[in-house]
């Protein structure tokens, strides 16, 4: 009986904790067409802060029409790259994976590059950083290394930025 419970629960938080938000999107498909569209970006609340719900994205894209009404799909496939203004008028930036068929964000792009990839396990949604050099390659970063080890490493030719790093992993433990 009380597994019951927990998922009428489950299910009824879901439905008051999320929310969707018709956006204008800029789409670049492989082909380098460009679509001017509107899509529903899932939105969830947590602690009273929105966050974009970015699994409902990764695989696929669905286009709306001005009343959220669902028109077409486009998979991460057959996408080169997605941009769209998200909360607070913050730019999101997605790109197709390489080495899957699915979108990451792109965190930062400069001469070095940071990605978030979505990694699906069996339970859950697993985030995972992805690091480029300026030469191309990949930074490789081990299994169970935190952010800011990550970030310590990457930055390691680089001792004026130790300073900022220190503050930010104080920061980080303070918070925890």
């Amino acid at each position: 009986m009380n597994i019951y419970i927990l998922f009428i629960g489950l299910f009824f938080s879901n439905l008051f904790f999320s929310q969707v938000t018709l956006t204008d999107v800029l789409i670049v498909k492989q082909d380098n067409d460009s679509l001017q569209a509107k899509m529903n970006i899932g939105m969830i609340v947590k602690d009273g802060i929105t966050y974009i719900d970015e699994v409902s994205l990764y695989k696929r894209v669905d286009i709306v029409d001005d009343n959220g009404k669902k028109l077409y799909t486009i998979k991460a496939k057959d996408i080169k790259g997605l941009r769209f203004l998200a909360l607070n008028d913050v730019k999101k930036k997605y790109i197709k994976d390489p080495s899957k068929n699915q979108l990451m964000s792109v965190l930062y792009d400069g001469k070095m590059k940071l990605y978030k990839q979505f990694v699906p396990s069996t339970h859950y949604m697993g985030e995972y950083m992805f690091f480029v050099q300026p030469n191309g390659e990949p930074f490789k970063v081990g299994l169970f290394e935190n952010n800011i080890k990550i970030l310590s490493r990457i930055t390691a030719s680089k001792p004026e930025l130790k300073a900022k790093i220190d503050a930010l992993e104080k920061n980080y433990t303070d918070e925890a």
